[in-house]
């Protein structure tokens, strides 16, 4: 298999940085098939969670919102 030999590849690599690709592909592989047999992503949900993350008040400005709000 094509990502087998790839991650082998990697893995046999002398420079760091793409044995540390390798492992972390070897780590994904059945995520990484399962996308390619099925189509599936994640990628509305995160979309989701983005848009939910950028309507909540930012924490370190919470405290001049409720300011704001308590005088009126």
């Amino acid at each position: 298999m094509l990502l087998g030999r790839a991650i082998r590849a990697c893995l046999d690599d002398d420079v760091p940085e793409i044995r540390a690709l390798g492992r972390t592909v070897r780590k994904w592989w059945t995520e990484i098939l399962n996308h390619h047999r099925t189509g599936a992503s994640n990628g509305p949900t995160e979309g989701m969670n983005l848009c939910v993350k950028k309507s909540k008040p930012h924490p370190q400005f919470a405290g001049l919102v409720s300011a704001k709000i308590e005088r009126g």
